[in-house]
């Protein structure tokens, strides 16, 4: 697996959103059921791949859809785009928006978000 099919993947889920938007004919149910199997899909390529997220830089968190913010404490963090949630392994650490570590699956975090993104990220290391 690499970033081309899993990139073949995204395109295959927003096409066949596309297609759900724009089709008059078929049931939203059938639309529906496309789509699922498509997000499917794609959380099994992004499983597939083992990403460290914790290790990831920012290019490569960007590429799956994250994006930058600075937490109060004054981290650099990557927030977590919804889609993703369910392919990041537990243990995985990530803060909130005040900077607080987190563990996912160990800590309560709730799916709530705005325009797409969690309330909560990946911090960039130094290194990354």
């Amino acid at each position: 697996m690499n970033e081309s099919s899993t990139l073949k993947k995204v395109f295959h889920l927003i096409n066949t959103t596309a297609i759900a938007n724009r089709n008059e004919f078929k049931s939203l149910d059938h639309h529906r059921r496309e789509i699922a199997e498509s997000m499917e899909q794609l959380l099994l390529e992004i499983k597939a791949r083992q990403i460290n997220f914790e290790t990831s830089s920012r290019d490569e968190l960007e590429n799956l859809g994250f994006t930058f913010l600075k937490a109060e404490n004054g981290a650099s963090m990557m927030l977590i785009p919804l889609y993703i949630l369910s392919a990041i392994p537990e243990g995985t650490e990530v803060i909130n928006l005040k900077g607080t570590k987190l563990y996912i699956g160990i800590d309560y975090l709730d799916d709530d978000h705005r325009g797409g993104f969690l309330a909560y990220g990946i911090e960039l290391k130094e290194n990354n």
